[in-house]
């Protein structure tokens, strides 16, 4: 699993640093499966295989752990390690524990023909959707525009917009920005089309685009999506 920036908020880890020789080297853990981690370095450093290195995760509440892992595999700016059971201590086991629980729902939830949930009037609010109405930006058109979500898997996005601007119909990818309630959130979706229809009413013309999210995905987009299809399912 991909890690962001938004997951290590959400897990409340400010940093991680491998300390070695005295000095800290700042990383980002980018990958994650139970067994390997991926750290992106900040600075260039060359490891040993199978070299025991120290890692320090830095929590945003000013507490900190360290434990011991072993390097399988590392370049000039990146390291996979392995942390063996006995080195979990009580926040890192929970950090993990986290990050186990929400690859397997990544997976579950997430593959090749993923459920799609009706969005609309109907689950607008039950999503947590702020306003049915939302917005798009298009490239070239400086104006935002309104939408409104159609429907929604972890990876994909259906919405409908007024389509009076031929660039609108030409484009094949935009942003689509949503405002959530219940916490308050702003998240942008880059958005590639798949597929669209035209439906004209008496005035307008709008557009119902069937898109692909590009990556990375923001990870309050994917629980909600997740907590929603959980909630279906338990109706």
């Amino acid at each position: 699993m991909n890690i962001t920036k938004e997951i290590l908020e959400w897990l409340k880890v400010s940093s991680i640093a491998i300390r070695k020789d005295g000095a800290d080297i700042m990383s980002f853990l980018t990958r994650f499966t139970s067994e390997i981690w991926t750290l992106t370095m900040l600075q260039k450093h060359d490891f040993l295989q199978n070299e025991k290195i120290s890692v320090q995760i830095n929590f945003t509440d000013g507490e900190s752990e360290e434990f011991i892992a072993t390097v399988i595999e590392s370049g000039e700016d990146f390291c996979d390690i392995r942390i063996s059971g006995s080195e979990k201590k009580e926040k890192t086991a929970a950090f993990i524990s986290a990050l186990e629980n929400l690859d397997e729902k990544y997976i579950k939830y997430g593959r090749r023909k993923e459920e799609r949930i009706e969005i609309g009037k109907r689950n607008s609010e039950k999503f947590g959707l702020s306003y049915p109405e939302q917005t798009v930006f298009v490239n070239g058109i400086k104006k935002q525009q309104p939408c409104a979500v159609v429907d929604a898997s972890i990876h994909g996005i259906c919405i409908i917009t007024p389509c009076t601007d031929q660039r609108m119909r030409d484009c094949d990818s935009f942003n689509v920005m949503l405002n959530f309630v219940n916490p308050e959130q702003t998240i942008v979706l880059k958005c590639h089309k798949v597929h669209a229809q035209l439906k004209k009413t008496e005035s307008k013309i709008y557009a119902r685009i069937s898109c692909q999210l590009l990556e990375p995905i923001h990870f309050a987009w994917k629980e909600r999506v997740i907590k929603l299809l959980e909630s279906e399912k338990n109706l």
